[in-house]
């Protein structure tokens, strides 16, 4: 019977998740239940938050950056398919996340490998960028480390935003200048960029998983 399924994604630091190993997932672990139950055809890695590292500078600002999960989600549309959809979230983590996420998977760039990315953080520049949309316009520069973690897409990939339709002004999210740069992401892949207000249904964007991971 379904009930409490919770999950505690990432340790604290305090040690507060030592008793809770049963249900706790650490930074770099996978998990495949549903419902209390191991499934065949769904398989997570969780990858933030990562562990601490002994630098307060850091440190201070991780705690302004470190609370979204980002993990990449394996899934199968039935137990007969030959490839799993590769679905890459990053919840609201900014530059500093990701620039870490390029240091720790740079010669294992596969596991930020994607078939599917939601936009962190509803397209939001700040995501790619320490430099100020609407401060900096187009002297803004991308951080290249960070374009790199999220630029792993695969072959006929998709990103979504998340978000209502992206204009070109400088509000932040979402951010044209951040579309610009994962539809650059996407071209040489031959993939698509959507948006969930312009491309979906009342705000609802209908994405199905099919048998050869695409």
């Amino acid at each position: 019977a379904s009930g409490n399924r919770i999950k505690i994604m990432g340790e604290d630091v305090d040690d507060k998740t030592d008793d809770l190993r049963a249900i706790l997932v650490k930074s770099g672990e996978w998990f495949s239940d549903i419902d209390g139950s191991s499934s065949s055809m769904f398989r997570a890695q969780l990858l933030a938050p990562a562990p601490h590292e002994d630098d307060a500078a850091l440190e201070e600002e991780l705690t302004k950056n470190e609370s979204s999960i980002v993990m990449n989600m394996h899934i199968s549309p039935s137990q007969f398919s030959s490839k799993r959809t590769r679905f890459f979230v990053g919840g609201d983590a900014e530059v500093l996340i990701w620039e870490r996420m390029w240091k720790r998977f740079e010669d294992d760039p596969e596991t930020l490998a994607y078939d599917l990315l939601l936009a962190p953080h509803h397209c939001s520049w700040h995501t790619l960028s320490w430099d100020s949309w609407s401060g900096k316009g187009e002297d803004a520069k991308v951080s290249q480390a960070a374009r790199n973690a999220l630029g792993q897409a695969k072959q006929g990939a998709t990103i979504v935003s998340s978000s209502k339709k992206i204009v070109d002004d400088f509000n932040d999210p979402p951010c044209i200048r951040a579309k610009r740069e994962y539809r650059s992401i996407l071209r040489p892949v031959d993939g698509w960029f959507a948006c969930t207000e312009e491309n979906g249904s009342k705000g609802v964007l209908e994405l199905e998983s099919a048998s050869d991971g695409t």
